[in-house]
């Protein structure tokens, strides 16, 4: 079983991709930044939210663009994949993704070893994804069938809002 969750940065403007994803997405978990915590404590929660049956479980940011079988498609993967962490963009594998898929057995260890590096070193949960694979040596593949919106990740007038 897979379990979903979707990450909201803090801007009302996105919240019209929120309920985009919401139907795509069955039983998904909505993480806010409400406090304004910023991307680890977000993303921390976002990685715990994961069903307590699920084997994999999958972290959606909500500027992600979705294909229509998207939930098809991270199930046949976590099916042929089992042991492996998965990053999905249209960026041809760049480490930055939309998008991550993760082993629940492994989660927790993972979110423990983010948990200890210093703050400054934390900022992205998939690309600290990358660098706890590498160092465990857990298998990472990256897929190109997600795509990312042309907004601005952090736009000025809404960082100071």
């Amino acid at each position: 079983m897979i379990s979903f969750a979707i990450m909201h940065a803090p801007w009302s403007s996105r919240w019209p991709f929120v309920l985009e994803l919401l139907p795509s997405l069955p039983g998904a978990a909505l993480i806010l930044d409400e406090h304004r915590q910023g991307i680890w404590p977000t993303a921390r929660r976002a990685w715990r939210a994961h069903a307590a049956n699920a084997l994999h479980h999958v972290v959606v940011q909500d500027d992600a663009i979705l294909p229509s079988d998207f939930v098809a498609q991270v199930a046949d993967l976590a099916e042929r994949h089992p042991a492996t962490a998965m990053t999905f963009n249209r960026t041809g594998g760049a480490p930055t993704a939309v998008a991550n898929m993760m082993p629940v057995e492994a989660l927790h260890r993972w979110i423990a070893w983010a948990d200890g590096l210093p703050e400054r070193d934390r900022a992205h949960d998939d690309l600290l994804l990358l660098e706890w694979c590498r160092r465990v040596g857990m298998p990472l593949h990256s897929h190109d069938f997600v795509g990312h919106r042309p907004i601005p990740s952090i736009r000025r007038e809404e960082r100071n809002a």
